[in-house]
């Protein structure tokens, strides 16, 4: 559906009532399949979550091109690293922002030009394998903080509940000693 001032290029695509065969609202045009990298020819991006989670949002910031990002209910890894209006644009999670923040990024090309210059940069650090690695350790690290502070005993807890439902040909492992918070906690051998 392409909105009456030719901003918005958007629809359902050709598959979503296989997807979502209970959807009962009004006929939106069928749209082909847009690949992810022919993303890159819009000026903005709109990125809003659905209900599963994509990783999609950080791969759109590389994109060399504007993301309008649906300020979401949930944040990943990559939050304390961007900024909005700095890495992308911000909008209102119920949309009422939408018009408004599209409007001043196809209005203002220097605006446009340092968010992309900004937002390439941190690619260029950010998504990198080493980088991508060493923030998912500490993701990992600050899950086992939080568990430690809500149950010190989680890991033995964890290892008891995996005996019981492990293959019986892993009968034979048996948890790590505990000797308070552990940093990690192997599954089995």
């Amino acid at each position: 559906m392409i909105h009456a001032d030719g901003l918005f290029d958007v629809g359902f695509g050709k598959h979503y009532h296989k997807i979502v065969p209970s959807y009962k609202g009004p006929i939106i045009e069928r749209k082909d399949r847009i690949f992810f990298e022919d993303f890159a020819r819009f000026a903005v991006v709109l990125d809003a979550d659905g209900s599963s989670w994509s990783e999609r949002f950080p791969c759109l910031l590389c994109l060399r091109t504007v993301v309008a990002k649906l300020r979401p209910d949930y944040v990943d890894w990559l939050w304390p690293t961007i900024q909005p209006n700095h890495h992308f644009v911000e909008i209102e999670a119920d949309s009422s922002t939408l018009w408004t923040v599209v409007d001043k990024v196809l209005s203002n090309n220097t605006h446009r030009t340092e968010v992309m210059k900004e937002t390439l940069q941190w690619c260029h650090t950010h998504m990198t394998y080493d980088s991508m690695i060493h923030s998912l350790l500490k993701s990992i690290e600050f899950y086992i903080e939080r568990l430690d502070a809500g149950d010190p005993q989680w890991v033995q807890k964890w290892h008891t509940l995996l005996l019981h439902n492990m293959p019986p040909k892993h009968h034979h492992w048996q948890p790590l000693p505990m000797q308070g918070p552990t940093p990690y906690f192997p599954l089995w051998p």
